[in-house]
C-alpha cells in the first residue's frame, strides 16, 4: 500500500507542476471514477437433529464493475505554423477499499505519450 501511496503522490506532484506552467496553452485534468456499491443478503432455515435453526448473512462492498477508473493530464503548447508539442499521462485506479484505493498497474503512469504534431 505504501508503494501505491507513493505513486499517487507522484501523480499529484506532476499534476501540480503541469498546471503551474504559465506558458502552457491548454492543460486538461480528466478522468473517470467507476465504482459501485454491492449488497447481498442470504438467509437459510432448517433443522439439525430436530432442532430448528436460521442464519442470516449480509455483505456490503465497493467495487469497480468495468475496471476503468483512471485519472489523466493532457497539456499542449503551440509551436507555430500549425504545429504543437503535447503530453498525455494517465494512471489507472483500483477499487476503493476502507484503507484507500487498492493498487492498480505497476507503473506511476500506465500511459505516457509525448509528441509533436499538427
Amino acid at each position: 500500500m505504501k508503494q501505491h501511496s507513493q505513486k499517487l503522490l507522484t501523480l499529484l506532484l506532476v499534476t501540480s507542476l503541469v498546471t503551474a506552467m504559465p506558458s502552457a496553452h491548454a492543460i486538461k485534468l480528466y478522468g473517470q471514477f467507476d465504482q459501485g456499491l454491492s449488497y447481498q443478503h442470504q438467509s437459510r432455515q432448517g433443522q439439525v437433529n430436530g432442532i430448528p435453526f436460521s442464519t442470516n448473512q449480509h455483505s456490503i462492498g465497493v467495487q469497480s464493475f468495468k475496471d476503468q477508473s483512471y485519472v489523466g493530464i493532457y497539456a499542449e503548447e503551440p509551436l507555430g505554423k500549425g504545429n504543437k508539442v503535447f503530453i498525455q499521462l494517465e494512471h489507472e485506479l483500483g477499487d476503493f477499499t476502507p484503507s484507500g484505493l487498492s493498487p492498480k498497474g505497476g507503473e506511476v503512469f500506465d500511459k505516457a505519450v509525448i509528441g509533436i504534431g499538427g
